[in-house]
């Protein structure tokens, strides 16, 4: 069971920073998580969902022209669909709260033109980052098994679906 949210609507949220808008989600689970005794304590987890093609499609995206329509995403951090063609297989990396808290850093610099213009207007407040970078943005989105188990654990569809008890 979710725990309880204060309305989405107080939550900081910016179109096109799903990585923000997460983390930012993440913060408000946290302090949540945080007041619950032992008893009713839970896991949460951020989830990035990308392949080495930077390929992704996703129905239902308000984005698209028809909602019966795919949206190709070259990365998400909140979302499970279902696979397509073998091209766009979806891996999936969980990191923990805590972790993700703690070592998730974003200059917004993936998100400028060649031209140095936008792509999307940045969020109002300062970009994210800890003690140790600026920008680790892509180790979270690199799906390669060699990427340091300290941006979390990769797993494909299926073991996705088993970690989120989706099978039964």
């Amino acid at each position: 069971m979710l725990p309880p949210l204060s309305d989405k609507l107080l939550l900081k949220y910016t179109p096109n920073y799903c990585e923000e808008n997460i983390y930012f989600l993440c913060k408000e689970f946290s302090s949540i998580v945080n007041t619950l005794d032992n008893n009713n304590k839970f896991n949460v987890f951020a989830c990035f969902i990308s392949n080495e093609h930077k390929a992704v499609p996703f129905l239902k995206q308000r984005l698209a022209k028809d909602p019966d329509q795919f949206v190709v995403w070259t990365y998400v951090s909140e979302a499970l669909a279902h696979v397509i063609e073998k091209r766009y297989q979806r891996y999936y990396r969980i990191v923990p709260l805590e972790t993700f808290l703690k070592v998730f850093a974003s200059d917004r610099s993936h998100m400028k033109k060649e031209d140095n213009t936008w792509i999307a207007p940045p969020p109002d407040y300062p970009p994210i980052s800890n003690k140790e970078s600026k920008m680790n943005l892509q180790n979270f989105i690199s799906m390669s098994e060699s990427e340091n188990l300290k941006y979390g654990t990769i797993l494909d569809e299926q073991q996705f679906k088993e970690f989120c008890d989706l099978t039964q």
